[in-house]
């Protein structure tokens, strides 16, 4: 199963392709982190 991560900020926007419970753990990450990113789109390819 995998599926997309898109982050967006106000500069840019990135993209993980991967399997789901790696984005899951990246998401969470980025959330701890507090990062200026939020979390756009979480959903199954």
């Amino acid at each position: 199963m995998k599926q997309i991560l898109c982050l967006q900020s106000k500069t840019k926007s990135i993209k993980y392709m991967s399997d789901y419970d790696r984005l899951t753990d990246i998401a969470i990450r980025l959330n701890q982190l507090n990062i200026d990113m939020k979390l756009a789109q979480l959903h199954v390819k």
